[in-house]
Formats: C-alpha cells, sequence, structure tokens
C-alpha cells in the first residue's frame, strides 16, 4: 500500500499531498525558476518524467544546501 502523503523535501518535517512537490511555505521559498521548472514539467505528462524528476531533485538540492 502506497501513502498519500511524504514530507515535505524543505525540511519542516510537515506531511504533505502526494500530489504536491512541498508545503506551501517551502514551496514559495524555492526560487521561482524553480517553481516554474517543476510545474512546467509535470504539464507534459509522460514525456516529461525525466525533466519532472531533475526539476524535483534540482529543488531538493536546493533544500539541502540551506539547511
Amino acid at each position: 500500500m502506497t501513502s498519500d502523503r511524504h514530507v515535505c523535501p524543505g525540511g519542516c518535517g510537515r506531511l504533505v499531498d502526494h500530489a504536491k512537490f512541498a508545503c506551501s511555505q517551502c514551496w514559495f521559498a524555492l526560487p521561482l525558476d524553480l517553481r516554474q521548472a517543476i510545474n512546467r514539467s509535470w504539464r507534459l505528462g509522460v514525456t516529461g518524467r525525466a525533466w519532472h524528476a531533475r526539476a524535483m531533485a534540482e529543488a531538493a538540492a536546493w533544500f539541502r544546501a540551506r539547511a
């Protein structure tokens, strides 16, 4: 069974719905270009899976670098 929530990658410890990358507070702490990359690649669907994974990895790395 899979969970419908995950821990926010922003480091705040909040649980976030699976359909979202981060909680609202952490999401808006991300630079705009990283948020846009996640949103754009998600809209591409199956075609953009690799780009979406890369965009989320870059955003997670941004959070880790500021922890």
